[in-house]
């Protein structure tokens, strides 16, 4: 690689960040942790940090909470690879102290390579931080054991008063009182800022911020004496095979002529992957909001790269994931195809999601756990391979969820009419013919209990609602069986 095209890209960002956003209690601070993540980590061009030493990465785009960088080549010397290094880490080290004293609590990495583009770099750099080999700030460790407690996170020792709204301010840890500082409140525009803008734009119309979560259940239904809708969604959204892909896409140009090369340009790749993200969010953000809606009902926790992690009314989970992927999947596929005539055997690229229904007083971090463990088994399912999905009703079930599979997303699409029509049967019908069957399950008399169920059925002549999700003919199993679906029926809309 000739100096001439080599570059020092540098990567410092926040690891583990749904941990660290979850970590308070309520959604005002998380949104002041959001909106400090996204302003630490947008560097004006004429900061003194960088000001002729290194350059904002345009080929990376924008996540939560990352600050992507290229050093900028001394034209007055000759490359020197050692030079740059230490350059580099000098840099990185700079950058995490100043990360380090604005969000006190959080977890930070680092991390430097040298490439001609900066999809070859992020693969160096990776395998890097999986090698263990780049740079880490953690939090402090409380030094002193007696210390009084952060009233608000519990994960910290007090250094100081929380201004969370309540009548006594609280002893709070340093990252907690950062999180309710005017300074906070005052901060980068947030991933939800930014998405209420965009689909106020696509609708047409003002809406307002929720105050917090339990704002995005709503007396639908109460009229009729069920109560209203008390529940929300968790969701965590993570693409498939993009490391594979990138690590590809990197691996391209060592063996291939300057006119393949050219043709294709890595770093417009990489950002229009990184933009699909956002666009595949507003659209789905607009197709769950209703005509009566005067609030935002997707509230974005974050959004980085191919991962998100909102939370909605559980009655517009489903619509929202499945409205999500099939757009993301698309928009990704579409790129995909415009560099598979360059580089062969790129894997197919898509989404997979993990649900949490719950009430919105559940704590956060739990939340944010569960949906984090269905998105893992969404993806094991498959191994990665397509889009699909797992969720886990923690109200109903508890954190173990049921027994059930994780679903792929083209059996959800296969059988979306018939989900319709299962939704629409009556709530209570539903639950009495889902606990018959649990409990049938348990004793081991399953075909006697759908034998019951499929009578009943032909009674409110509805059996052609259950069929689709029974075995047909030949012995083969359906994509859905019937207690998985009832269970999805719950919270289909």
């Amino acid at each position: 690689m000739s100096a001439l095209s080599t570059r020092m890209y540098l990567d410092v960002g926040a690891v583990r960040i749904q941990q660290y956003l979850s970590r308070t209690p309520d959604l005002r601070a998380r949104r002041a942790a959001s909106a400090a993540l996204v302003t630490i980590t947008r560097i004006d061009a004429k900061d003194p940090l960088i000001t002729g030493r290194a350059e904002v990465n345009e080929e990376a785009g924008q996540a939560d909470g990352v600050l992507n960088l290229v050093l900028i080549n001394d034209p007055a010397q000759p490359y020197d690879a050692a030079r740059a290094e230490r350059h580099a880490e000098a840099l990185a080290r700079e950058v995490l102290r100043r990360l380090r004293e604005e969000l006190p609590g959080a977890e930070f990495r680092a991390g430097w390579a040298e490439a001609s583009d900066y999809p070859s770099a992020y693969r160096m750099i990776d395998a890097k931080h999986r090698a263990g080999t780049g740079l880490e700030s953690l939090p402090a460790v409380p030094e002193f054991p007696l210390a009084v407690p952060c009233r608000v996170c519990h994960a910290a020792s007090s250094t100081g008063k929380a201004s969370t709204g309540d009548t006594e301010l609280p002893d709070a840890c340093a990252d907690c009182t950062r999180r309710y500082s005017p300074r906070a409140r005052k901060g980068g525009r947030t991933q939800e800022e930014k998405l209420l803008a965009a689909v106020q734009q696509k609708v047409d119309r003002t809406l307002e911020q929720v105050p917090d979560l339990t704002a995005l259940t709503f007396p639908r239904g109460a009229e009729a004496g069920n109560g209203g809708l008390t529940q929300i969604a968790t969701v965590h959204i993570d693409g498939n095979a993009f490391g594979m892909f990138f690590e590809q896409l990197a691996a391209h140009g060592a063996a291939s002529g300057p006119r393949a090369r050219k043709l294709v340009d890595k770093g417009t790749i990489s950002r229009a992957l990184n933009e699909h993200t956002s666009t595949a969010l507003t659209d789905a953000a607009c197709a769950v909001v209703r005509e009566d809606d005067t609030r935002m009902v997707v509230v974005p926790h974050l959004v980085g790269g191919d991962d998100v992690l909102v939370s909605l009314p559980a009655d517009r989970a489903w619509p929202f994931v499945l409205h999500y992927l099939a757009r993301f999947n698309a928009l990704v596929e579409q790129t995909r195809g415009e560099v598979t005539g360059f580089i062969k055997k790129l894997p197919d690229l898509s989404a997979s999601a993990g649900i949490a229904f719950s009430h919105p007083t559940h704590p956060f971090h739990l939340l944010v756990e569960a949906a984090e463990q269905r998105l893992r088994r969404a993806k094991q399912e498959v191994a990665g391979a397509e889009a699909s999905v797992d969720f886990v009703d923690l109200t109903a079930d508890g954190s173990h969820g049921g027994d059930f599979p994780a679903l792929r997303l083209e059996h959800l699409v296969d059988l979306r009419t018939q989900l319709d029509a299962l939704a629409a049967l009556a709530g209570s019908r539903r639950a009495g013919w889902e606990s018959a069957l649990r409990s049938a399950e348990a004793a081991g008399n399953t075909a006697a209990a759908l034998d019951v169920l499929l009578r009943d059925a032909e009674r409110l002549d509805c059996r052609e609602v259950v069929q689709p999700f029974l075995s047909i003919a030949g012995g083969v199993g359906p994509a859905i069986e019937l207690r998985q679906a009832l269970r999805i029926a719950r919270w289909w809309s």
